[in-house]
């Protein structure tokens, strides 16, 4: 089975754009949290010059992966299987990419993928007219959307790099166990791991690591 590569990095155009507004983003997404009516609409004001995209790219091989939410936000990078009725046409939209843009001017992407993890870039940002509200602005879209990644936390032994060396040496076989004693770590920490990356079991970690 080939490995598919992250569509963001690649480049290409997404299949699917969901606009989105963080002052809905949970009611649209079914929180049934107190308070969060109260909270939109004071968030509509903060946000009212920004746009907020999730974006989905067609894929024609189902995503072995659970994408997560991203960051700091209520929003869920998700997998969506069309149409289950005709299998002979399916196709899957991955949308793992969240695009957040200032009327037009400048915009913070968030994208996901096994392979890196979370990835944020500012695009189109003027450095010869950047001021202290810029700086705010800026500042805040990354503290709500994108500051604390998962790849921030856990075991800095456990990153991709390693987990495929550790994969290599010992087989695509070898139990979580044996792996976690040759990155010297615990087993719940590479479960923790395994999460965070959208990785639902072990299993799925070394199936998503075949073709490494």
């Amino acid at each position: 089975m080939a490995k598919l590569e992250c569509p963001v990095c690649k480049g290409l155009e997404p299949a699917d754009k969901l606009p989105l507004h963080p002052a809905s983003t949970q009611i649209l997404l079914g929180s049934k949290e107190k308070g969060i009516v109260k909270r939109a609409a004071s968030k509509r004001a903060v946000w009212k010059d920004f746009k907020f995209e999730l974006r989905g790219y067609k894929f024609y091989s189902p995503p072995h992966f659970s994408p997560p939410h991203v960051p700091t936000s209520s929003i869920a990078f998700h997998v969506l299987e069309y149409p289950p009725e005709a299998p002979k046409n399916r196709f899957w939209l991955v949308y793992n990419d969240y695009l957040i843009t200032y009327t037009d001017q400048w915009s913070v992407r968030v994208h996901w993928w096994p392979e890196h993890g979370f990835i944020v870039s500012i695009h189109g940002l003027d450095l010869e007219h950047y001021d202290q509200r810029t700086f705010t602005q800026i500042n805040r879209v990354l503290k709500d959307f994108a500051v604390r990644g998962p790849e921030r936390r856990g075991n800095p032994k456990i990153t991709n790099i390693t987990l495929i060396k550790a994969l290599k040496k010992l087989g695509l076989e070898a139990t979580q166990t044996s792996v976690a004693t040759e990155l010297e770590v615990t087993t719940r920490a590479l479960q923790l791991w395994a999460g965070r990356n959208g990785l639902d079991g072990w299993s799925q970690v070394r199936s998503s690591y075949k073709d490494t």
